[in-house]
């Protein structure tokens, strides 16, 4: 997915789209993740609470917010983008968070459409300067939409920072290995957690119980290749770590509300 940074290659620390909105399942990252609704509707659940945005509004998931969209009528121009590129808010991500997530249009510029579509068309495009104008246009996005938040410190104890890492380094973890053979015990093994306690920092902290998270994210990948790519679904299946393609069918279907092939049919480009 979005993981590494390579500043030759645009496409490894920004990914940009419109398109109709798709059904995505409960993910996390260390990304900022952004959304505008250039027409009709759209259905996020931010932090678990669900927001349903209207044409002109905007939505930012801070990096690791647990979130999902559902598919709706509208088309949304979307952006998932690497902190480290735009450092100069990395202040913001690690001690801020918004009161709320969703931006109302009359809080926006008024050119803020225009200036996306610019973005979005240079993104798609060929040019000796594309990364370099696009990576400055994205911190001109994000600082117009930062600018039109309301945003509360984080508590700055430092057992919560502490806590924080420690979050954040399973997470980053299971991110890593979850199409592979991931267990708690795997897990407490290599970071040297107890299993119990990285259990509970999913039932805790995360909301969500550790099979519950692999099996999101492994659907979330799946739902990627389903879309962009011809690989045999079984080889997906294995590709994203399920064992048998029954597992894979039954837990996709439990997430998305369909099965691997209708929702290939659905959103294949």
């Amino acid at each position: 997915m979005f993981y590494e940074t390579q500043p030759e290659n645009l496409n490894t620390y920004i990914t940009m789209a419109y398109d109709h909105c798709v059904t995505y399942p409960l993910h996390l990252h260390r990304h900022i993740e952004l959304h505008y609704v250039a027409s009709g509707e759209f259905e996020i659940e931010i932090d678990g609470k669900w927001h349903t945005q209207s044409q002109g509004t905007a939505s930012l998931v801070f990096p690791y917010i647990l979130h999902r969209t559902k598919a709706t009528n509208g088309m949304v121009y979307s952006a998932i983008i690497n902190i480290d590129r735009i450092n100069k808010y990395s202040n913001i991500f690690m001690n801020k968070l918004p009161e709320t997530p969703i931006i109302n249009s009359d809080m926006l510029p008024h050119d803020f459409h225009s200036l996306l579509t610019h973005t979005f068309e240079l993104y798609h495009s060929t040019g000796i300067l594309r990364p370099e104008i696009c990576e400055s246009l994205i911190s001109a996005i994000i600082g117009e939409v930062l600018n039109a938040m309301t945003l509360n410190n984080k508590p700055h104890t430092s057992s919560h920072k502490s806590n924080d890492n420690t979050i954040a380094k399973i997470i980053q973890y299971c991110i890593e290995n979850a199409t592979n053979d991931i267990s708690l015990d795997s897990i407490a093994k290599d970071l040297f957690f107890s299993k119990y306690y990285i259990s509970h920092v999913f039932s805790d902290k995360i909301k969500i119980p550790f099979n519950t998270f692999i099996n999101n994210y492994r659907v979330a990948r799946a739902c990627d290749l389903l879309k962009v790519t011809n690989i045999d679904i079984l080889d997906i299946a294995y590709e994203c770590g399920f064992a048998h393609q029954g597992t894979f069918n039954r837990v996709f279907k439990q997430i998305t509300d369909m099965t691997p092939r209708e929702y290939r049919q659905i959103y294949k480009k």
